[in-house]
């Protein structure tokens, strides 16, 4: 089984997992509210935990312990939230308080530590009356230290036959730096270990 452990939020039925088990990746929990969607993932990887809640209910606790997962083992935490107040279609409401999932999202995020993250949705979040929630979003995962970007690309390039058009927003996780600050030194303090030696100077 592989060690890369991800675990998936607002998961639906379970496409975003598949690619990720796909390249050889272990998702280890799915968090969907969907009743349905949960039976399938349930019924399509018995092994997989499965939070069947909302997820403004569910702790980062609560999925390494549903997962059996060690805290800082996650690779990676992967989801799509919901995109209706982004997408082109529709009342395209930029107060749809779906709209302000991702901060449950980076929540998560920040409980679990992943060395990298991956979020995606459509590609109406980029439009300039959502910009703001945009910058926002990248914003809030740069603040939890990782380095952040976004491409948005086209199903179609990738071997799938339909154009559809999502943005992606990944993260790495940076180091540490705060711990490899060291106490500042003097000249003395750097040299000091060195041998005494006599200088001769030719000439």
């Amino acid at each position: 089984m592989s060690t890369k452990i991800v675990v998936s939020l607002f998961a639906g039925a379970g496409g975003f997992d598949l690619g990720f088990e796909k390249a050889g990746f272990n998702v280890r929990v799915a968090v969907e509210r969907d009743k349905t969607c949960c039976e399938t993932l349930r019924r399509n990887d018995p092994k997989k935990a499965v939070i069947c809640a909302d997820i403004e209910t569910v702790t980062a606790n609560a999925i390494l312990k549903a997962g059996k997962i060690k805290p800082g083992s996650v690779s990676v935490v992967i989801g799509g939230p919901p995109c209706q107040g982004f997408s082109q279609a529709g009342p395209r409401d930029p107060k749809d308080p779906r709209n302000f999932l991702y901060s449950e999202y980076f929540r998560i995020v920040e409980g679990l530590k992943p060395r990298m993250f991956l979020m995606e949705n459509t590609s109406g979040i980029l439009c300039s009356r959502n910009m703001p929630v945009f910058r926002e979003l990248l914003f809030t995962g740069q603040k939890l230290g990782y380095a952040v970007g976004y491409r948005l690309l086209n199903a179609v390039q990738f071997g799938v036959p339909q154009e559809r058009r999502r943005c992606f927003v990944f993260g790495r996780r940076l180091p540490d730096f705060e711990r490899m600050i060291r106490k500042p030194q003097t000249v003395a303090d750097a040299i000091s270990d060195l041998e005494d030696k006599e200088v001769v100077f030719n000439g």
